[in-house]
């Protein structure tokens, strides 16, 4: 996708911690790849997630994920607020 090793693993840990956090000054927009950014985004939407549940999702399927309130109150939020956020830039 556009990062060396050393990048890779930096991002994805910071990305598990649900930081962000960047060794270069314009953070991710350093690798101009929308690519990254977008597997990035997803990987810490997932990352902010009860890993309780994703492991129920491993036992019983997906059905887990939507009997699950916890996980549909964030889904929703973030739909939510990535809406409201996107009708502000616009």
């Amino acid at each position: 996708m556009g990062m060396d090793a050393y990048d890779a693993v930096y991002h994805a840990f910071s990305c598990i911690a649900t930081g962000g956090f960047s060794d270069y000054n314009t953070s991710v927009a350093h690798f101009k790849s929308p690519m990254i950014e977008y597997a990035l985004s997803v990987f810490m939407v997932l990352a902010a997630g009860n890993f309780a549940v994703y492991y129920q999702v491993t036992q019983n399927g997906f059905k887990a994920l939507w009997e699950d309130l916890e996980f549909k109150v964030y889904v929703v939020m973030v739909l939510c607020f990535s809406v409201a956020i996107a009708v502000n830039i616009i």
